[in-house]
């Protein structure tokens, strides 16, 4: 199943995980973990917990004009 969501450049690691949390039906308050990754342009996994990571994420996603960026 495929999900999309339209995010600003600003916006928080914390929001994202937040927004992906809803997506997924993952439950806040029963304490579900779950580790949000993106797929770069060579096809690696890379895990997105800080803010600088998401930034990272974000700055290649504008460098290379992909039509979006996969969170797995």
């Amino acid at each position: 199943e495929v999900q999309i969501t339209y995010i600003t450049p600003s916006i928080t690691v914390d929001t994202l995980r937040e927004e992906m949390r809803a997506i997924c039906g993952f439950d806040a308050a029963s304490g579900d973990q779950f580790t949000m990754k993106w797929v770069d342009d060579e096809g690696d996994p890379c895990r997105i917990v800080s803010q600088q990571e998401l930034d990272e994420a974000l700055r290649i996603y504008e460098l290379e004009k992909d039509t979006g960026i996969t969170i797995h």
